[in-house]
């Protein structure tokens, strides 16, 4: 059964994430505190959060306390806090804006709380590990990691919150947190990576209301407590989906699932109905790889299972809903259709007639002289002004979480929904923004519709072109994928 997500409720999403860390979005504000020197939260006469150079590497209470009366910093590098055993909470770090690299909490032997409110992004991963009285993580502001997000083995860690988190550009990776009864992700809808929650027995109730695509595995096992597994708009996988033994699971939602790119495999959930399975598993459009199911419940209720039925909250958003089949060329925000219509429907219902060739009456959507291909596309200038269209990828995410911008540093934050407002200029980093400009609407073509390439092939000829630094090859390529979204009828 082909699924939607009803414009209004994905409405609700969409304005979660899209412009993901621009101005504007309803995003924390970072606290602006007053340093012991008068500062305001710029940290500095001028304003400005303070640059800490190089890789910062904490020690001991002593090396943390001289960060205390920062209100506003950002580290250039790295932020390590290591096998301490007199540091018992983060709050010196209050201030903490943003990182280039990594920032790993591991091996603190007396950490109770690791709480960073005004972080807001990380350049690569975030990493707690090994905090054996670790209680409490919360990230109140922070919106992307652009590397994985490592929680593993916190024996003690009881709650761990990330309320603004969007996406991660890599790896989302829980386990060996036995004491965990909370995990909230209210707004993860990406990960680029493969999302594990693994070998942890105190949580019961996994909600991931937004998540929309893992670009890896999705992995939930050996999980003894886990009774409830929520992942109500999760579209696409692009490896396999593991569901394995997890003995109390015995609700599952993943009712807006279409594609599995590699296997689906469900095993040894001894509450989990067969048949709930089975029907889950039919709904799915694609499964790339084998279907694996076995040793679950064989008893199947008269009344499908509800989170609440297992005492959990529920996570359900009622979003997905079965297609009516689309009318060729309507653009869907009307009730009469638009002939080969692409636009915002300022024409009040009359038909847009696509055609410029001469058979007399007019193709829908064609405009060339019946290339008669079956190829589809869409412009940027569609994609950005129909967000609830956009098929695999959020508006919120990144351009680094996609693109390999190792070169091009200063457009990795960028969002793709701002990406498709970047316009030319004289210089290299002009014609990067360029490319992605019509790249981005290349691969929402390619995950959309009928598009004469794929979506890694997409990926790779702009990465090769990007990591040449050569402004004409970044044109060249930018030409190639503007014509083929320019050349081909938008059904939508």
């Amino acid at each position: 059964m082909t699924k939607l997500l009803t414009t209004a409720a994905l409405s609700l999403m969409v304005a979660g994430v899209s412009a993901c860390g621009q101005a504007g979005d309803d995003g924390p504000v970072p606290e602006s505190a007053t340093s012991t020197s008068g500062q305001t939260a710029g940290g500095g006469s001028n304003g400005q959060c303070q640059v800490i150079q190089g890789t910062v590497n904490i020690d001991n209470q002593g090396d943390l306390q001289r960060f205390a009366d920062l209100d506003c910093f950002t580290v250039e590098r790295h932020l390590f806090v290591q096998e301490t055993d007199d540091i018992t909470d983060l709050s010196a770090l209050s201030g903490l804006r943003s990182t280039g690299g990594f920032i790993g909490i591991a091996d603190n032997t007396a950490l109770v709380s690791a709480s960073l409110p005004n972080l807001q992004e990380t350049g690569e991963g975030l990493v707690l590990e090994g905090n054996t009285a670790l209680e409490t993580i919360e990230f109140a502001s922070l919106r992307h990691v652009s590397g994985y997000l490592h929680v593993f083995d916190n024996p003690a860690l009881e709650s761990a919150s990330f309320p603004w988190l969007l996406g991660v550009g890599d790896d989302v990776i829980f386990a060996g947190v036995d004491a965990m009864t909370n995990l909230d992700l209210p707004r993860l809808s990406c990960v680029m990576g493969t999302f594990i929650y693994e070998h942890s027995d105190g949580l019961e109730c996994l909600c991931l209301p937004n998540l929309v695509v893992v670009n890896g595995d999705f992995k939930v096992h050996f999980n003894g407590g886990l009774e409830s597994l929520s992942a109500p708009v999760l579209t696409t996988v692009w490896g396999d989906v593991e569901l394995e033994r997890n003995p109390q699971l015995a609700h599952l939602d993943m009712a807006c699932l279409e594609t599995v790119q590699g296997d689906f495999i469900a095993l040894h959930n001894f509450s989990l109905a067969q048949c709930t399975i089975d029907e889950l598993v039919a709904d799915i459009d694609t499964i790339g790889g084998d279907v694996v199911a076995g040793d679950n419940s064989q008893t199947c209720p008269e009344e499908p299972v509800t989170a609440a039925d297992v005492g959990c909250d529920d996570c359900m958003t009622n979003i997905c809903v079965p297609a009516e089949q689309p009318t060729p060329g309507d653009d869907d925000d009307d009730d009469t259709p638009d002939a080969g219509d692409d636009d915002d429907d300022d024409d009040a219902g009359m038909p847009d007639v696509g055609d410029d060739d001469d058979a007399g009456m007019p193709d829908v959507g064609d405009d060339d002289d019946d290339v008669g291909d079956g190829f589809q596309g869409c412009t940027p200038g569609y994609w950005k002004n129909h967000l609830n269209d956009w098929c695999g990828y959020s508006p919120g995410a990144t351009l680094g979480s996609v693109f390999d911008l190792s070169i091009y540093t200063s457009l990795s934050g960028i969002s793709l929904e701002a990406a498709l407002s970047l316009s030319g200029g004289p210089s290299e980093v002009d014609a990067a923004g360029l490319l992605l400009h019509h790249a981005v609407a290349a691969l929402l073509n390619a995950c959309a519709l009928d598009y004469p390439l794929t979506e890694a092939e997409i990926v790779s000829k702009v990465n090769a072109a990007l990591a040449s630094g050569e402004r004409s090859d970044m044109l060249d390529l930018k030409d190639e994928l503007d014509a083929i979204n320019n050349q081909y009828p938008c059904p939508l």
